[in-house]
């Protein structure tokens, strides 16, 4: 196997990290399209619908009166032409209140699954990627609790590579991120069902199994630790091998997720004081007689519950709707009370009057009631008794009190049609909305097969074209004022998902350990400061890279916890000493790289001394006896160097500081002018 640099393994094994599941292609591109086309409609209206709405409007009766007043139109064309321009209003403002609240709904669904995804890849070691330390503890206590509800057996195994210290040193950061990445992809193809693999430390790995009994799990390490054992490596030509040491641990009942990891790492150790290569599941030999786990079923597996179907109510998620619903209600209310005053003033119809009040009144206890609940079951009855009350109650009541088609009551029904298309969903919609048509038409068969029924109740006479000027111009408002609502809450909502997204963003690319970047952050960081650096807006910058001295001995000595604090402990450390430009990365287990920005390599190894000087003096874990000290490669931007030559030259520096005698600093290259 050919080594390639880390940056690259990085590139290659995010390819293979596990994500959610993602529309197919033909989904993606009807959502841009969707997306850019309700971008373009907000552009147009922005909450100006209204005033485009008026003015067709104004010219379309202006028409209508002209040929009355030139041909002295049947009053039943008039009638008619009246009726028309009503159904194409209402459908006009229902498709469009509907398409864009849909496109809000869609561009809310894409943000979530976006978070989701973000919050997902956040979860996974960007190097191999397999869950990180911290996913590990979580899904491994839901897995301890299943086991503990259910009954079945949970093991674990630990894995930890055979003297990697040394193959880093002999071959370097990138050979030994090539043999990390190889033996993460082999333990990954090895898992099923609801198993996990996570990368617990620097060459440390856990897989969790449950259902499996220990003897399973032995035999299952067993086969991974003879996979390893068997794999050549090659490094430009030269062989080498790998060994792993496996600790083996089933759980019982009181442990916890920490400490059913802490009897692997002992048993782990354990083998590795056996002599390396091998695995410990206890007390005793491995038994040879192990059966070979069946792939197919091995024990009791744990199954995912099934997904419960969701069931498909009338009114989906109506708190979202909430908004909207409020403001149809509440220019209802004002259409009411507007046409309360002009039969008060106008007309003086005490039928029409008692009609609006009724009402009005009945709305304007459900506009209360709904603003003050945020249960969605009480949302959708309030929702339910309105579209109803007001298709068999309050429509045909103030249609035939009130002075018919001329009257209030077309701004009713438009402002009715709109609720039931953003409120009811799939064939309730439609049949909702074709029961209101029929209502409608009903009512006015009434009126033209019965002449004086309605105008025997309210008289409106020439008064009717006041009342339809009255109504041209509050539908307008009442247009412009959902616009310009909805546009507002797209544009909030879009505002808090970008920065929700950019939130995620920098916290996923923070190691929950050390609190530096992790080598996600790396690359990007890198190109940007070579961008810089050849448009001449950075003079200069230098690379760190640090490695603890004789880690691994910590670890074996004092344990994994000793080791994490000592991290833990060392990433604060060095932060306090960087300025607040400069980037610290932890680069591997040990590994870390700061990344200097107007730094020549002559302030860049000042700096590295101080570092390290101030770690050799510090005693960064209390109950640590011998002293932690780190070595430390440096090197300058030159141009033409790329990414990976400055990660290259910088481990070359670092285990150049280390065949030294350890605890110092190396650098090659001329020194560079410092704006420092």
């Amino acid at each position: 196997m050919a080594m390639h640099d880390s940056t690259q393994n990085d590139r290659r094994t995010g390819a293979d990290t596990p994500r959610i599941s993602r529309e197919n292609w033909f989904r993606t591109m009807a959502d841009r399209f969707h997306k850019r086309a309700m971008d373009i409609t907000l552009l147009l209206f922005k909450g100006r619908a209204g005033i485009v709405f008026t003015a067709l409007e104004v010219l379309y009766f202006s028409l209508v009166f002209h040929f009355i007043a030139q041909n002295g139109i049947d009053p039943v064309q008039i009638f008619f032409a009246i009726l028309l321009n009503i159904l194409l209003v209402g459908l006009f403002i229902c498709l469009l209140s509907r398409a864009v609240f849909a496109t809000f709904q869609q561009e809310s669904r894409l943000t979530e699954a976006a978070i989701q995804e973000a919050i997902h890849r956040s979860e996974l070691d960007s190097l191999t990627g397999l869950y990180d330390r911290t996913s590990l503890y979580r899904e491994l206590s839901a897995r301890i609790r299943h086991a503990r509800r259910t009954g079945t057996p949970l093991s674990i195994i630990l894995f930890d590579l055979d003297e990697f210290k040394d193959i880093n040193d002999a071959h370097g950061h990138a050979v030994g991120d090539e043999c990390i990445a190889t033996l993460s992809q082999m333990l990954r193809d090895r898992v099923r069902g609801t198993e996990l693999a996570a990368r617990y430390g620097g060459e440390e790995f856990v897989l969790v199994l449950p259902g499996t009994p220990l003897a399973g799990a032995a035999a299952r390490a067993d086969i991974s630790r003879q996979r390893v054992a068997e794999k050549v490596f090659d490094d430009h030509g030269t062989p080498f091998s790998l060994t792993v040491s496996a600790g083996v641990a089933q759980w019982e009942d009181g442990m916890d997720a920490a400490a059913l990891i802490d009897l692997a790492d002992k048993r782990m150790y354990e083998a590795k004081e056996s002599g390396r290569d091998r695995v410990c599941a206890g007390e005793g030999p491995l038994p040879e007689a192990l059966p070979a786990p069946d792939t197919a079923a091995e024990g009791p597996q744990l199954t995912r519950p099934p997904e419960q179907k969701r069931k498909r109510s009338a009114v989906e998620d109506p708190g979202s709707k909430q908004e909207v619903f409020l403001l149809l209600v509440q220019q209802c209310l004002y259409g009411i009370g507007l046409w309360l005053l002009l039969t008060l003033f106008l007309s003086r119809s005490i039928p029409a009057f008692l009609g609006y009040s009724v009402t009005g009144i009945a709305l304007f206890i459900v506009y209360r009631f709904l603003r003050g609940t945020h249960s969605p079951g009480t949302m959708t009855r309030l929702y339910l008794f309105y579209i109803f009350s007001s298709l068999f109650v309050f429509l045909p009541e103030m249609y035939l009190f009130c002075g018919g088609l001329a009257s209030g009551v077309p701004v009713l029904f438009i402002l009715h049609a709109t609720p039931i298309t953003l409120l009811m969903n799939g064939p309730a919609a439609g049949i909702t909305l074709g029961l209101l048509i029929a209502v409608f038409a009903a009512v006015i068969g009434l009126d033209l097969g019965h002449v004086g029924v309605v105008s025997g109740f309210t008289e409106l006479g020439d008064l009717s074209h006041f009342y339809t000027l009255a109504t041209i111009i509050f539908v307008g408002v009442t247009l412009s004022r959902i616009m310009r609502m909805l546009y507002r809450n797209y544009q909030e909502n879009r505002k808090f998902s970008e920065e929700l997204m950019q939130q995620l963003k920098t916290t996923s690319l923070v190691d929950p350990l050390s609190g530096a970047f992790d080598r996600r952050f790396l690359l990007d960081y890198l190109d940007e400061s070579i961008r810089l650096a050849e448009a001449g807006d950075l003079p200069v910058f230098s690379v760190l890279m640090f490695d603890l001295d004789h880690f691994k001995q910590i670890n074996d000595h004092y344990g994994h916890l000793m080791g994490d604090a000592c991290i833990r402990e060392l990433g604060h450390l060095v932060k306090e000493n960087l300025r607040e430009n400069d980037a610290l990365i932890r680069y591997g287990g040990e590994e870390f790289i700061c990344v200097l920005r107007g730094a020549s390599d002559y302030t860049a190894v000042r700096r590295a001394e101080q570092i390290r000087a101030k770690v050799s003096e510090t005693n960064l874990v209390p109950d640590l006896r011998e002293p932690v000290t780190l070595s430390c490669g440096v090197v300058m931007y030159r141009p033409g160097m790329t990414a990976d030559d400055l990660i290259r030259e910088a481990d070359t520096q670092l285990y150049r500081a280390k065949r030294r005698g350890r605890n110092r600093v190396s650098c090659r290259g001329s020194r560079g002018n410092d704006n420092n």
